[in-house]
């Protein structure tokens, strides 16, 4: 059975979205990259027919979704960015009971405050980061 793909989207594509696609990836084992619609070169466009299923990061956030792409969007609301940086503990403070609640119990082996799961979830950040600047040399 295929991952679901779920492509989590905010305005810059650097804090929010990648904190939630490196918790989908590291706790629920889905395949999930991030982006933000200040990119313009047409690769909000290409992960949005990629992906079985979209999230926003904030209410408004789901007007810029082109409406073909609506049926499979929805709004998960952390609110503005106050955080500055992905990985903020806050942040993941907020986005992990709304995760809980979308996607049921997570499928983690190490818990989010031990050492490890923290290194991990730094890792997939930083490859999400190098294969979001590959992805953008395609266009």
């Amino acid at each position: 059975m295929a991952k679901l793909r779920i492509l989590c989207l905010c305005a810059g594509g650097v804090v929010r979205s990648v904190t939630m696609a490196a918790l989908l990836k590291v706790y629920w084992k889905l395949d999930a990259l991030s982006a933000g619609f200040m990119n313009t070169d047409g690769t909000v466009e290409y992960l949005l027919k990629w992906a079985d299923h979209v999230y926003v990061m904030q209410p408004y956030m789901y007007e810029q979704v082109p409406e073909k792409y609506r049926y499979k969007t929805r709004v998960m609301d952390v609110g503005e960015d106050v955080w500055g940086m992905s990985q903020h503990p806050d942040l993941i403070r907020k986005l992990y009971p709304m995760l809980e609640k979308e996607f049921g119990p997570d499928r983690r082996v190490e818990s989010m405050e031990t050492r490890e799961g923290k290194r991990k979830l730094a890792l997939i950040a930083k490859r999400e980061k190098l294969h979001m600047k590959r992805v953008a040399r395609l266009f």
